[in-house]
């Protein structure tokens, strides 16, 4: 596991998950590289509103489609490195599962929801294992959120245009 990864899993350790949810976002949640980023999401202020952006499928598609487009990515790049993302996998994948269960126990959230987290989670840390390999900043940015304490929730628009959602 590179070291980038091991920070970014550490941070996620150390962060107050979902304490944020509801709450504006602040200048210092601006997430990874600029606060223009932090003012491209779309907030909502409760679970209900979720419903808005379409069925729970679509979130669950625009995020296949941001995996896809990372691991193409990487295959395009370097086929020989690709090959070795199952191993990777296998070495992350225990720390991201112990951390949303870590991080979830005790919490009235969807089984759903958590699902979906485990699945971003893993993507997070896989992105940044690859992340000498351009590919779309899409799975670090939904980690950065956790980590300001809001909550990934949907997509507004067709991916890769439009923006995220948060709680």
């Amino acid at each position: 596991m590179t070291p980038a990864t091991e920070k970014l899993l550490k941070d996620l350790k150390s962060a107050q998950w979902f304490s944020n949810c509801g709450k504006p976002v602040s200048s210092d949640a601006a997430p990874l590289s600029s606060l223009e980023e932090a003012e491209e999401v779309i907030q909502i202020s409760c679970w209900e509103e979720v419903g808005q952006f379409g069925p729970r499928h679509s979130w669950e598609d625009t995020r296949l489609d941001a995996a896809n487009h990372m691991t193409a990515a990487i295959q395009r790049h370097s086929w020989p490195r690709f090959q070795l993302w199952n191993g990777i996998v296998d070495g992350v994948k225990p720390q991201t599962e112990a951390l949303i269960g870590r991080k979830c126990e005790g919490l009235q959230i969807p089984a759903e929801w958590v699902a979906g987290a485990r699945w971003d989670l893993l993507h997070a840390a896989m992105q940044t294992e690859y992340a000498d390999i351009p590919t779309p900043r899409f799975y670090r940015v939904l980690a950065h959120w956790y980590c300001a304490g809001h909550f990934p929730c949907a997509w507004a628009g067709e991916y890769p245009e439009g923006r995220l959602v948060i709680y």
